[in-house]
């Protein structure tokens, strides 16, 4: 009976443990849980910012909108400026469903040279 009661015992610490790790995943700030998601990549050029967020100009001649940027980006690319309007960049980015809406954060940039844009 002793024997019993040590594995109900570790069965419930066990699935206590487990409960707590999921409530607490719950609890994750979006900008984590955004970042769980698959990474896409995309080449385009910067058409410039507003209020909805970043657009870019595909190659195919449609634009893609990012409601947001990562930090690291925007340390190193100054978007709500006129000085990359224009550029051609590779956009790694993930997205989510937000609303019943999907939404596109860029998480990584890197301005491609004109010999880059034909690749």
């Amino acid at each position: 009976m002793n024997n019993y009661l040590k594995k109900v015992a570790f069965l419930m610490l066990f699935l206590s443990a487990g409960i707590y790790g999921s409530l607490n995943a719950l609890k994750m700030p979006l900008d984590q849980v955004c970042l769980l998601q698959d990474e896409k990549h995309v080449l385009a050029s910067f058409e410039g910012h507003s209020e909805d967020g970043y657009k870019f100009l595909l190659k195919d001649g449609t634009s893609m909108l990012f409601s947001s940027v990562s930090d690291e980006v925007l340390e190193t690319y100054d978007l709500q400026s006129d000085i990359f309007k224009g550029k051609s960049f590779e956009i790694t980015y993930t997205s989510l469903e937000e609303d019943g809406e999907v939404v596109h954060k860029i998480i990584g940039l890197k301005e491609l040279k004109p010999q880059e844009e034909n690749s």
